[in-house]
């Protein structure tokens, strides 16, 4: 018996010696075999890659990608022929030098991963239809092993798409055409919306120093923008419901960033938006004139076509005065006219013109006409649609003193305030902020963890052997 319980003895220890020889083999193989993406074998190559992350859209501006963060937003999915499978975010795969792959080398190549964008067709290729935007993706390991993904993507070229006039005074007070109140464009404010989705609001006070001031993105395909104005009595916008009140003027604003000589189309590079605006006369302004003297010649005949030059009362004004009031009430002067400001002779109207009639460098345009029968008008052409025309009676053998229309101070306006400054406010505004877009959470590259499963058998079977010998060994002292 105690021959035999040796024997068990010897047997099962020579059984526990093979079992952890075998474990230390297993585990050496296994060392000196797996693959980690610091060791590759040398079949080992990527052999599939997918994006399966990627913006809808994409901004180009000159040909290039506007938006720093698009890479950050691409995720690939790579695998490899040993199973291994990685998600791998691209940031920063855009650069010259590219990113590092999961698996960096493979049979002594060093790899890169290479994005573009595209929206050109295969030249070698000629069966390949018109060019379609789409991001490329690139996984090399220099001629030994190439893997390549793309995906379409929706183009945008940068540019503004809307301009809005959010903010402007109700009323403008003018002189000559142009704005003379100076804190007027303080309070006008342009909201500007961009193709890539960033907004603007723009205070327009650059006006006071210029006829433009820059936009928020100064520079867009290679062109410098900027913004204008201008002020006419219609409106640019076809939706507006044009205004009979003489009062009334549109001051449009319009935003450039292309130009006509390099063969963009003008839809394509200008926006515009018009307000209505009530204008106020500068205190300056010339708002109403009267003839106050006849011409002095005496008339033989009444004007009839074809007659001689000396029946055309529009021929012989020398002597008419006209006496000019301004919009504070004050009376301005009085300018006497003669055939020498002669402008224009159109038969029956001719134009005359005066220029500096006073220190603010007013001047009168008129335009006479024969009537017939001895009777004329004077239109005034200031740019002033409430000055009305006259219609006189010329001096004549049958009539040699014809009254006059006296001044009525009835019409004359009332003197204005001497505030004529609009109302300004304070005006938060942001005029060339441009805020980075902030992305969501994105994949980070993948790491496969890979388990030895055979060890914790090993180990488990070496543990019940060794509780078999224990048992063996406590039987022989009982006996």
């Amino acid at each position: 018996m105690r021959k035999h319980s040796k024997f068990i003895t010897i047997l099962l220890s020579a059984l526990l010696a093979v079992c952890l020889v075998q474990t230390v083999f297993v585990q050496a193989f296994a060392t000196e075999n797996s693959a980690t993406p610091d060791e590759p074998t040398g079949d080992l190559r990527p052999v599939s890659m997918e994006i399966v992350k990627a913006p809808e859209s994409i901004v180009i501006d000159n040909d290039e990608i506007i938006d720093s963060t698009f890479w950050s937003n691409v995720v690939v999915h790579i695998v490899y022929n040993n199973g291994e499978e990685y998600d791998v975010n691209c940031d920063g795969a855009d650069s010259e030098d590219g990113i590092v792959p999961p698996i960096a080398e493979i049979g002594g190549y060093q790899g890169r991963i290479y994005c573009y964008f595209s929206d050109e067709s295969d030249e070698s290729d000629e069966s390949a239809e018109d060019s379609s935007p789409k991001i490329c993706v690139t996984c090399s390991y220099d001629d030994f092993a190439y893997i390549e993904a793309n995906c379409p993507i929706k183009r945008i070229d940068l540019r503004p798409v809307s301009m809005e006039v959010v903010k402007m005074p109700k009323t403008v007070t003018m002189f000559q055409g142009e704005i003379s109140d100076s804190s007027f464009w303080d309070d006008v404010v342009v909201h500007i919306v961009y193709s890539d989705g960033r907004e603007f609001d723009v205070n327009c006070d650059g006006f006071k120093s210029g006829n433009e001031i820059v936009p928020p993105i100064p520079e867009i395909n290679g062109y410098k923008g900027y913004i204008g104005y201008y002020i006419s009595n219609d409106s640019d916008d076809e939706s507006d419901v044009e205004s009979s009140d003489d009062n009334i003027n549109y001051i449009s604003l319009s935003y450039r960033y292309g130009d006509y000589d390099h063969g963009l189309d003008a839809d394509n590079i200008v926006v515009t938006h018009s307000i209505p605006v009530e204008v106020k006369d500068d205190p300056r302004t010339i708002v109403k004139c009267e003839v106050t003297k006849l011409p002095d010649k005496v008339f033989t005949a009444p004007f009839s076509f074809g007659s001689p030059n000396e029946d055309s009362i529009s021929r012989n004004i020398d002597g008419m005065e006209v006496t000019f009031y301004y919009a504070n009430g004050e009376k301005g002067g009085t300018v006497t006219f003669n055939s020498s400001m002669l402008d224009m002779d159109a038969g029956p109207y001719c134009r005359y013109v005066k220029s500096d009639i006073d220190k603010y460098g007013n001047y009168l345009i008129i335009e006479v006409q024969d009537k017939g029968d001895y009777k004329f008008s004077v239109e005034y052409l200031l740019g002033n649609p409430n000055i009305s025309a006259q219609i006189l009676t010329a001096k004549s053998a049958s009539n040699p003193n014809p009254s006059l229309n006296p001044v009525s101070t009835e019409d004359t306006p009332e003197k204005p305030s001497d505030n004529i400054s609009s109302a300004t406010s304070d005006v938060a505004t942001k005029d060339n902020a441009g805020n980075n877009n902030t992305t969501n959470g994105t994949a980070n590259n993948g790491v496969v963890a890979t388990g030895d499963f055979a060890t914790p058998a090993i180990i488990a079977t070496v543990m019940i052997l060794a509780a078999a010998v224990m048992f063996v060994l406590k039987r022989k002292h009982s006996f």
